[in-house]
């Protein structure tokens, strides 16, 4: 069962203090594993769930009706979290959102779930537990650091996620072997663990504290871990929600109310030859999720191959589209008309620009596939490193049509340092105009260098639905919130340690 940590609440800019409470009571804190980056080969992947990856993240980790992220680490094996996107959302994800969501998990449109509205609040039982009488704006955040080489996810409970927010230590959470997790909202949030093939389901008493309240088993259908991978939740119903696992390649159907699964069925479709599948994130587009994986070959370089699974939510059907113009895509974004843009890893620019993306190179590029359609727009293609004039990568969700991306400005890339040059503080925040990307990036303001890793959610606030970035510090042991609401502006936020994934509204 997870446990507090701490003793004390620490404010938002206390990071450094916060660090040296996690280092004091948990030892020394490693790096931390994210949802983007380079996989490395099969058997690495095998040690690596999906990445985060987040979120995620996370999301964070990209949700769908509520948020969902995966923690620590995408499939990449450079110490990183998983459910969180540097760019997109996984409530945990995490981490590892990666999928954000308007209830704070990682991808959304327009917010990070592509604009849909949260379920939080929507009717009595939502999430299968009675309503809980509390004020509104209770966020639950997530963030990641690991301690001997081990993954820790935390959940904290707050009223703020701005930058006067705090986070309560003495309260958080702690799970160790990794987490993901998202919400419906009405103070529920499902947690998969990834020490065992276990979702809990936590609630909010009335002390706004966390309280475990029931848990499902996934071991019956060969899965390992309740990580899933990026976005793994998808709150369809009340009574009826997928549980996507990366590694198994399977989608559990499951009833959040009784805590029990209904059945599952493949995503065999991403099997291709001796390439290995890397499954990414996932998004909600009306009655259908889109997930979407990268591909590597045997040299461990990406493969220009993206593949998407459409699954009909009515139908339980699968149909798979695929795409040969990019590689290594990890990220996503929504333009204000919901058509889906998917992005590149920032680690996949720095390849290319020392020439160890193996042969046929995969250019860091965006594609898209326009809201409601079954296929990539083929008259739609940007080279991100060409537009912005650098190697460049991600894409993180903001408000309407704008997006942020990471372009290189650290020192010069050489086949020495390419391959982790997405971990160090070398990355500058741009933003650009989705469908437009190659009139106007910018960099933003007010941000030091960042490694390669974020994440993009979307959470209500003051009864408004707004877009938040999470950017990540160079040596993954801090991170912040920032509020991109107004295009052309940000207003930094809450600040949280380790890799953070999304903050998801639950009351």
């Amino acid at each position: 069962m997870a446990r507090p940590i701490g003793k004390a609440s620490v404010r938002a800019g206390g990071i450094s203090r916060m660090i040296r409470i996690f280092i004091d009571r948990l030892g020394s804190l490693g790096q931390n594993r994210q949802a983007f980056g380079s996989i490395k080969t099969p058997e690495a992947a095998e040690k690596v769930m999906f990445r985060s990856q987040q979120s995620h993240w996370l999301v964070l980790c990209a949700a769908m009706v509520l948020g969902s992220v995966v923690a620590c680490g995408d499939d990449d094996d450079d110490g990183a979290p998983a459910d969180n996107q540097a760019g997109e959302s996984s409530g945990g994800s995490a981490g590892k959102g990666g999928s954000a969501s308007t209830s704070g998990s990682s991808s959304k449109g327009g917010s990070s779930n592509g604009g849909e509205e949260p379920v939080a609040g929507s009717g009595s039982g939502a999430g299968g537990v009675a309503p809980i009488p509390m004020a509104e704006g209770i966020y639950v955040v997530g963030y990641y650091v690991t301690v001997q080489d081990e993954y820790i996810g935390y959940l904290s409970v707050t009223d703020d996620i701005s930058a006067d927010g705090t986070v309560d230590i003495s309260k958080a959470m702690e799970f160790p072997g990794d987490m993901s997790y998202a919400s419906p909202g009405n103070g529920v949030v499902y947690v998969g663990r990834g020490s065992s093939a276990v979702i809990e389901r936590w609630v909010l008493n009335d002390a706004n504290e966390l309280e475990k309240n029931g848990e499902m088993g996934l071991a019956q259908y060969g899965i390992a871990s309740g990580l899933g991978g990026r976005d793994p939740f998808h709150f369809l119903a009340q009574d009826r929600a997928y549980f996507i696992d990366a590694k198994t390649r399977q989608v559990v159907i499951w009833n959040p109310q009784t805590m029990k699964t209904i059945g599952a069925f493949t995503l065999e479709g991403f099997a291709e030859g001796e390439l290995f599948p890397s499954l990414t994130f996932a998004y909600r587009d009306g009655d259908r999720v889109l997930l979407s994986a990268r591909y590597y070959r045997a040299d461990d370089t990406a493969a220009l191959l993206t593949r998407v699974a459409i699954i009909d939510t009515l139908t339980d059907e699968v149909e798979y589209v695929d795409d040969e113009r990019c590689g290594n895509i990890a990220f996503k974004a929504v333009d204000s008309e919901q058509n889906l843009y998917l992005a590149s890893h920032p680690a996949q620019a720095a390849v290319v620009e020392v020439g160890a993306a193996g042969e046929p190179a995969a250019a860091s590029c965006i594609i898209r596939i326009r809201t409601g359609e079954s296929e990539f727009d083929q008259d739609y293609y940007v080279d991100l490193s060409d537009v912005a004039g650098a190697p460049t990568g991600g894409l993180m969700q903001g408000a309407g049509d704008e997006a942020f991306v990471l372009k290189y400005a650290g020192e010069p890339l050489t086949l020495a340092n390419s391959a982790k040059a997405h971990t160090r503080a070398a990355w500058e925040l741009n933003r650009l105009t989705l469908g437009d990307e190659a009139v106007d990036v910018q960099p933003v303001d007010g941000i030091d260098l960042q490694s390669a890793y974020g994440l993009a959610f979307s959470a209500r606030v003051s009864g408004n639905n707004t877009p938040f970035i999470i950017t990540v510090a160079g040596d993954l042991a801090a991170g912040q919130y920032h509020d991109v609401s107004v295009a052309g502006e940000r207003t930094g936020a809450l600040e949280l340690p380790g890799f953070p994934g999304p903050a998801i509204l639950v009351k």
